[in-house]
C-alpha cells in the first residue's frame, strides 16, 4: 500500500500518514488542532525501500490507515 507523508509543523517529530496527500477528512478535528499546520512530505515507498523508522512500523501504519483512515506518530 502506498500512502500519504505528512508532517505538523507545530512539532516536527509528529507525523500524519493518509491514504492520498492533503486527503485529511476522515482525521478528527481535536487531532487537526493538535497539529496546526501540516506539510506534505512524500508517499511512502515499497516496506524494503522505505526509511528506516517509517520500515519498522510500516506494517502498524498500514492497519491504522486501513481501519481508521489515518495514523498518526511521534517518530
Amino acid at each position: 500500500m502506498i500512502f500519504a507523508i505528512h508532517q505538523s509543523k507545530n512539532n516536527p517529530r509528529i507525523y500524519l500518514f493518509t491514504k492520498e496527500k492533503g486527503n485529511i477528512s476522515g482525521v478528527p478535528e481535536g487531532v487537526i488542532e493538535h497539529l496546526g499546520k501540516i506539510q506534505f512530505l512524500r508517499n511512502s515507498r515499497e516496506q524494503s525501500k522505505e526509511t528506516e523508522i517509517i520500515a519498522l512500523r510500516y506494517k502498524e501504519i498500514e492497519a491504522k490507515i486501513i481501519s481508521d483512515g489515518y495514523c498518526l506518530l511521534k517518530l
